[in-house]
C-alpha cells in the first residue's frame, strides 16, 4: 500500500502541486499541418462560389439589359440605334450620317436605355445637344455617374477620377467598319439604323445583341488585354462582313507586333469602357469578327481615332475564365466560350444573313 507524502505546516496539510501536461510541438506541428490543409481544401471552394456569385450577377445586368431593350422597342417600335449624333447646330438626337465626323460625340444607346433602368432622372439631365465630352455643353458629372447594372463584378472601374464606366457593349456583328452604310448594316444595332424584331429575321434567339467588354486600366505605362491598338491597316484587305480565320490571324500578327509590354507608344488607347455616353467602339459597341477573348490585341486601323472610331476588331473580352457573357436578342444571357467555333460565332451576330445556327 503506498503512501502519498504531505507536508503540515501550522495545522494545514499541503498537498504536492498538480503537474498538467502541455502540447509537445510535435503536437503542435500536427494541429497547425491540419489546419492549413483544412483550409488549401476549403478555399479554392469558397474563391469557387465567389466567382459563381459574381458570374450570377454578370449575367443578371445582362438581363436588366435585355429587360430595357425590350421595354424600349414596346414604346419606340424599334431598338435604339448605336449612335445619336449631336452638334451645336443641329436638332436633338439627328442621324449619325455616313463620313460624318462627330459621330463618336453623339449619345451612345446606353444613354437611351437610361429611362428603361431605373435612370430617368439621369437620363432628363443629359443635354439633347452639345458634345458628350466638352463640359461646357454636357457637365462632366453626368457622364461620369457610376451606373452598378453597366459594371461586371470581376471588372473594377478606375480609381481616378476617370469614372462612368461600362462592361458591356452592343453588337454591330461580324461587321469590321465604324458603318453607318446599308452594307455595314449587319447586326442588332448599326450607327444610323434602327432595328425591329421583324428586322432580325434570324430569330431573336439566336442573334448576340450585346456582349461584356473590358474596363481599361488608365494608365499609358501599362499594356494588358483591354489596350487597343490604332494605326495598324491590314496587309491584305479582310472579307467584310466575316472575315475568315486566315485573314484575322494576319491581322491579329500585325497587330500583336506594335505590342511593347512595357511601354505603351501614342498608338496605343487604355481608355476602353470608360464612358457609358460615348457611342464607340470598345466603350460602348463591339463587333462578333473575331471570337471572344481574341488570343490578339484589340485593333483598329485608324491613327487619327483618339476615341476608337474606327474599323477593325472589336472583340468582347472578359476576366471570367473561358469565355464572356453575351445578351440575345431575346433576352437570354448566354455564356460563350472562347473556343467556340468561329464561323458559327460570326453568325450568331448576323441578325438577317438566313444561317443555320446550331447548338452552342
Amino acid at each position: 500500500m503506498g503512501f502519498k507524502k504531505q507536508f503540515v505546516i501550522g495545522g494545514f496539510v499541503l498537498k504536492p502541486p498538480f503537474h498538467r501536461r502541455g502540447f509537445t510541438l510535435i503536437e503542435l506541428l500536427v494541429v497547425i499541418a491540419i489546419i492549413a490543409v483544412l483550409i488549401a481544401l476549403l478555399l479554392p471552394a469558397v474563391q469557387q462560389a465567389r466567382e459563381a456569385a459574381r458570374r450570377s450577377q454578370c449575367k443578371n445586368n445582362l438581363k436588366q439589359f435585355g429587360l430595357a431593350l425590350h421595354n424600349y422597342h414596346d414604346s419606340n417600335k424599334y431598338f435604339p440605334k448605336a449612335n445619336y449624333n449631336v452638334s451645336d447646330n443641329v436638332g436633338a438626337f439627328p442621324s449619325c450620317g455616313v463620313g460624318s465626323s462627330t459621330c463618336w460625340r453623339g449619345r451612345s444607346a446606353h444613354t437611351m436605355l437610361l429611362p428603361y433602368m431605373d435612370q430617368a432622372p439621369l437620363f432628363k439631365r443629359i443635354p439633347r445637344i452639345g458634345y458628350w465630352d466638352v463640359a461646357a455643353q454636357v457637365p462632366v458629372e453626368l457622364r461620369r455617374v457610376v451606373i452598378s447594372n453597366f459594371l461586371c463584378p470581376f471588372d473594377s472601374p478606375f480609381g481616378s477620377a476617370d469614372r462612368g464606366n461600362n462592361s458591356y457593349l452592343v453588337s454591330t456583328g461580324p461587321n469590321l467598319g465604324w458603318d453607318a452604310s446599308v452594307a455595314g448594316n449587319v447586326g442588332m444595332f448599326n450607327l444610323n439604323y434602327s432595328v425591329s424584331t421583324a428586322g432580325v429575321r434570324d430569330g431573336l434567339s439566336n442573334t448576340i445583341a450585346m456582349g461584356e467588354g473590358l474596363i481599361g486600366n488608365n494608365s499609358n505605362a501599362i499594356y494588358d488585354a483591354s489596350s487597343i491598338i490604332r494605326n495598324v491597316v491590314p496587309s491584305v484587305a479582310p472579307t467584310n462582313p466575316k472575315p475568315t480565320l486566315a485573314e484575322l490571324t494576319s491581322y491579329g500578327n500585325q497587330c500583336l507586333a506594335k505590342v511593347v509590354p512595357t511601354l505603351v507608344s501614342a498608338d496605343v488607347q487604355v481608355h476602353s469602357g470608360r464612358e457609358w455616353m460615348a457611342p464607340t467602339p470598345f466603350h460602348t459597341i463591339m463587333n462578333t469578327v473575331a471570337t471572344p477573348n481574341w488570343k490578339y490585341p484589340n485593333c483598329i486601323s485608324c491613327l487619327t481615332c483618339s476615341w476608337t472610331d474606327g474599323a477593325g476588331v472589336v472583340p468582347s473580352r472578359s476576366r471570367h475564365s473561358g469565355g464572356t457573357h453575351h445578351l440575345m436578342g431575346d433576352g437570354a444571357s448566354r455564356f460563350i466560350s472562347n473556343n467556340i467555333d468561329l464561323i458559327l460565332y460570326q453568325n450568331l451576330g448576323s441578325r438577317a444573313s438566313r444561317d443555320i445556327v446550331a447548338n452552342f
